[in-house]
Parts: structure tokens; C-alpha cells; sequence
């Protein structure tokens, strides 16, 4: 709760819009979703977006977030191998423009 509501403070709340979620979170805690909604986050949130929207917008947030860093390291190993002495003056724009099309392309 303490979450969607520093959240909800950041795009400005008011009292009503704590009501709302006072409401949405406790239908939220007392909903009781299919075993294939159980197991499977996404498809919850696909289900139950139009029934809990201040808790789907938190959730869109942080089930994004990806739980490897490999595809980080992957990016930084890629743009270190970019960046060597030879392109040391290349501008950052073009760096992330060539680092983008070896990520996406390749």
C-alpha cells in the first residue's frame, strides 16, 4: 500500500483517489483468480486491468523489470567494444544510435 500511494503522490492524489484505492486494494486482496491467472502474472493483470487500474499501472512498472542483469552487461560489453581507443571522440548520440541497431539488428 505504502508503494501505490508514494506512486499516486508523485502524479498528484487527491483524498478521493485514496479512496478509490482504499477500495481497489481491498477487493484486490480478496480476489480469488483462476489457477491459470494464479500462476501466470501477466495474464492476471491482462484479466483484472479494468477491475484494479491504480494497482495494474504499479504492476506494469515492476513486473517489466527484467531479472537478469545479462542483458545489461551484454549492452556494456557491446558499447565498450564500440568505444575503443580509435573511436574514443565519437560522439554519445551515435554511440547509442550504433549500440541500439547491434542490439536490435543483430
Amino acid at each position: 500500500r505504502r508503494l501505490v500511494e508514494q506512486i499516486l503522490k508523485s502524479h498528484g492524489t487527491t483524498d478521493d483517489d485514496t479512496h478509490k484505492l482504499d477500495i481497489e486494494i481491498s477487493s484486490y486482496l480478496a480476489c480469488k483468480p483462476f489457477a491459470s491467472e494464479a500462476d501466470d502474472a501477466m495474464l492476471f493483470w491482462r484479466t483484472y486491468a479494468a477491475k484494479y487500474p491504480t494497482l495494474q499501472h504499479v504492476a506494469r512498472c515492476y513486473l517489466s523489470i527484467s531479472a537478469s542483469s545479462v542483458p545489461v552487461e551484454s549492452m556494456f560489453s557491446t558499447t565498450g567494444l564500440i568505444l575503443n581507443s580509435k573511436r574514443s571522440s565519437l560522439a554519445p548520440h551515435k554511440l547509442n544510435y550504433i549500440t541500439f541497431i547491434h542490439d536490435n539488428c543483430c
